[in-house]
């Protein structure tokens, strides 16, 4: 019998499920719709600032609840949403966004979600940025926060709640950061825990990803040099050295100079 290949992107996932839909929606909408109802108070001067929120079943592609404020932050009518399912949120997005998020950004959840109790999944909030498409046909950006709450006891998601805000003048041009935070309850009260954090980058080649001056300074570090004599030699500051290399870190989503160099190496950003 041949073994049934894992999908590796996120429109593979959604349609591999092969579900018709959650059978126990209607308990969870009981569960959720209390709190979803509550954020939508706020004070007027604020109303354009109260996140969109829905609810997106993986397992039929449709949104099951889609707040008003999608007009007020998306310029798109909340009943679009519902109507039209991920068909319709597809063609919003920013097709390089879309290509990130679905060939990279969802792999990265699952790959997360896989070490963790499907029963847990619901505590983690994964937040990213991405561009999408309003009513006029202009690309604004936005940050989406959600979490899965409900997954089944394979570890699948199969249920997202989430929300969007405008994050015009914001979102860096070239690059999307991914985050991972874990909600920790205590005595004093909640607070949410950074488990995970990715750069990806939009449309850069790999040769283009360091600038001259980063790789300058790459190939010092892979001489030995400390920040402190890397400064020296470029006769710039120590603080200066340490922003370059905390940005290489960014880029290439290493946590010290061994895992930087080895990164630059594989990619042939040095020889």
């Amino acid at each position: 019998m041949t073994k049934r290949t894992k999908p590796t992107t996120w429109l593979a996932y959604i349609q591999a499920l092969n579900y018709h839909g959650y059978d126990d929606m209607d308990e969870l909408l009981n569960l959720h719709t209390a709190q979803f109802l509550n954020t939508q108070s706020i004070y007027p001067a604020f109303s354009h600032s109260v996140p969109a929120m829905y609810i997106l079943d993986y397992t039929s592609g449709q949104y099951l609840i889609f707040s008003t404020q999608s007009k007020d932050i998306m310029g798109l009518d909340h009943r679009d949403f519902i109507e039209g399912g991920v068909t319709f949120m597809l063609h919003q997005y920013h097709p390089d966004h879309l290509r990130l998020f679905n060939e990279k950004i969802f792999q990265t959840r699952l790959e997360f979600l896989n070490a963790i109790p499907p029963e847990h999944h619901k505590d983690y909030i994964f937040t990213y940025n991405h561009r999408f498409k309003d009513q006029r046909g202009n690309f604004s950006d936005y940050l989406q926060r959600n979490c899965f709450i409900k997954s089944d006891s394979k570890g699948n998601p199969l249920v997202s709640f989430g929300m969007i805000i405008n994050h015009n003048h914001f979102s860096p041009a070239t690059s999307v950061v991914h985050i991972v935070e874990k909600m920790v309850q205590t005595e004093q009260g909640s607070y949410a825990s950074l488990q995970d954090k990715k750069t990806f980058l939009i449309n850069v080649e790999d040769e283009e990803l360091f600038s001259r001056r980063e790789k300058e300074i790459l190939f010092w570090i892979t001489e030995g040099l400390t920040s402190k004599e890397i400064a020296d030699k470029l006769h710039v500051s120590e603080h200066t050295i340490v922003n370059h290399r905390r940005n290489m870190h960014e880029k290439s989503n290493t946590l010290n100079a061994t895992a930087l160099v080895s990164f630059a190496l594989r990619r042939g950003i040095i020889h």
